[in-house]
């Protein structure tokens, strides 16, 4: 059996003035998770500049969240950056939520793990700072 394609993809679904859908897939090893979820525009630039140049020290740890956990059949992406080890491989934690469209159910989650390197990062950071249209996205995964 062919091993899954790691990565965490950004798709840019829907967009107006005033709000943004994202829907996003994140895939490892052994698991994956897609969610939708809605963020303001200018939000993601703004996320693209608070990781670009990751990681500075090895002691450089980032985070985001994304989304609301409120909203039925919507979600929230969390995910934290950090250093793996002196050589430049870099921990990618995602944690994904997703509130149920019937208030009686349990909301859904998963987690996830991917290992990149920094120039992973600095391709992510430029695909999300020009994700402004419809069908645009932004992938980090390991290139090597």
């Amino acid at each position: 059996m062919a091993r899954p394609h790691h990565q965490l993809l950004f798709t840019l679904d829907w967009s107006d003035a005033a709000l943004q859908e994202l829907v996003v897939v994140a895939r490892s090893d052994h698991f994956s998770g897609v969610i939708s979820l809605y963020v303001a525009p200018g939000e993601l630039p703004d996320l693209a500049e608070r990781l670009s140049g990751f990681p500075t020290s090895h002691a450089d740890q980032r985070e985001f969240t994304l989304g609301q956990t409120n909203i039925p059949s919507l979600g929230q992406i969390q995910v934290t950056f950090s250093c793996r080890d002196s050589t430049g491989h870099v921990g990618v934690h995602i944690k994904m939520f997703c509130a149920p469209s019937d208030p009686s159910d349990k909301p859904e989650s998963c987690a996830i793990f991917l290992v990149v390197v920094p120039s992973d990062i600095d391709r992510f950071v430029n695909e999300l700072r020009l994700l402004d249209e419809e069908g645009q996205t932004a992938t980090l995964e390991n290139a090597a």
